[in-house]
């Protein structure tokens, strides 16, 4: 989408606030670069984003047993020796 040089110039500004004489200009526009790229609660709200659950990682963490359980009964089985 191209927002890699609008992220690099975030970061940039972003750190050059944080130091104890920054001008309000600067924090201006890092207010705006994050309505900009949805990096608060009310600019992902104007953006229509919705953060979801992460059904893969619920599903990788599972347990073992949990897993054969809504598996079939012969995934529960084992080859001996």
């Amino acid at each position: 989408m191209g927002w890699t040089r609008t992220v690099a110039r975030y970061a940039l500004l972003l750190s050059e606030v944080e130091v104890p004489d920054a001008k309000g200009t600067i924090l201006a526009e890092v207010r705006q670069l994050e309505d900009r790229l949805g990096l608060n609660p009310k600019a992902m709200r104007s953006l229509l984003w919705e953060v979801v659950g992460d059904e893969v990682s619920e599903k990788r963490d599972e347990r073992p047993e949990q897993q054969t359980r809504a598996g079939t009964k012969r995934a529960a089985l084992k080859i001996v020796g």
